[in-house]
């Protein structure tokens, strides 16, 4: 320990001086006043057994063995920071009065209570490292059934059976009904091209238009009542 070398020859004396010099080194006052507060302000957690708040209550006072803090002080803050239900259980162990009770006896109901509730029910005692592992192999035994016992092709969120799975006929949009769900080759539609693809469309030569034969216009005869008559004056007067 370096820092018990650098100090002054006839610094320590007495137990109680290498105590005093050894919480300055490793709890300066910041840090045990914060120790000190996490026990006084101690509260049990939601869903916590009362062997496990014990437990880590009693861890909190390791970390900070100088708290200065009374035994009975220290078995009543935890006795008011649990629930209801647990201060009933720690009554009862001390005969019905646990205020009653010296701080020695306190301590020891305190510890008996929540060995006693750890043994009727020991799951809620905490998450251990070995319980933690068992439940996840039992999740994974779990998924792997599941999915050993889902038939082979069909997805795990099919969950509803499909009523439709056998089609017998299909009736098309068109009017057309197949038989089995199979469309014959007749009865298939070539599919209509997007307008918006762009083909290069070839287009046949165009034809040349034939010429028809120049017809001469002929003028109709002007007055042609009067050619008649003039046509019949000469076939009379010759005759």
């Amino acid at each position: 320990m370096e820092w018990l070398d650098v100090l002054p020859l006839g610094t320590i004396t007495t137990w109680a001086e290498m105590t005093k010099q050894f919480l300055l080194k490793y709890f300066p006052p910041d840090k045990t006043a914060k120790l000190r507060s996490s026990i006084t302000g101690f509260r049990q957690d939601d869903d916590e057994s009362l062997h496990a708040a014990w437990e880590r209550y009693k861890t909190l006072l390791r970390r900070c063995p100088h708290h200065g803090l009374d035994l009975w002080l220290q078995c009543q803050t935890f006795y008011d920071a649990i629930s209801g239900a647990h201060k009933q259980a720690v009554d009862e162990c001390a005969a019905g009065d646990f205020g009653g009770a010296t701080a020695t006896e306190a301590f020891q109901t305190l510890e008996k209570s929540a060995t006693k509730r750890f043994a009727y029910n020991p799951l809620r005692a905490g998450p251990t490292q070995k319980g933690m592992h068992h439940a996840i192999e039992k999740k994974v035994g779990q998924m792997a059934q599941l999915l050993s016992e889902r038939p082979q092709g069909s997805l795990p969120s099919n969950t509803v059976p499909n009523h439709n799975a056998q089609v017998n006929a299909v009736t098309l949009r068109s009017g057309k009904t197949t038989k089995n769900g199979a469309i014959s080759t007749s009865q298939q539609t070539t599919p209509k091209e997007c307008p918006n693809d762009t083909q290069e469309v070839t287009h046949p030569p165009a034809e040349k238009p034939t010429k028809e034969p120049v017809r001469i216009y002929v003028p109709p005869l002007p007055y042609p009542g009067h050619m008649r008559k003039e046509k019949l004056e000469k076939s009379t007067g010759n005759s």
